[in-house]
């Protein structure tokens, strides 16, 4: 555990313990795992879907992890970034 918060000084979990957390708490619902931006501008999301594919702009490819579906969005962001779009 790394650092603590305000609730009676208790240790926050480390960041690989948060990850193997999320993954954890999966369902197996759908085709996977994805991180992407809220079509409605509310923010990002981080979910399971039932969706097998990424459609233009909105979906990601469902990924087999949480960290591989952070990685992916990652990878995304930094390439429509370089392209100026």
């Amino acid at each position: 555990m790394a650092d603590t918060n305000d609730n009676g000084g208790q240790a926050f979990p480390t960041d690989t313990e948060m990850l193997d957390w999320l993954d954890a708490q999966r369902t197996g619902y759908g085709a996977g795992i994805i991180f992407r931006l809220s079509s409605l501008g509310r923010g990002w999301r981080l979910h399971e879907t039932s969706r097998p594919h990424a459609g233009p702009g909105l979906w990601r490819v469902p990924q087999s992890s949480v960290r591989v579906a952070i990685a992916d969005a990652m990878i995304v962001e930094k390439r429509r970034r370089e392209s100026g779009k």
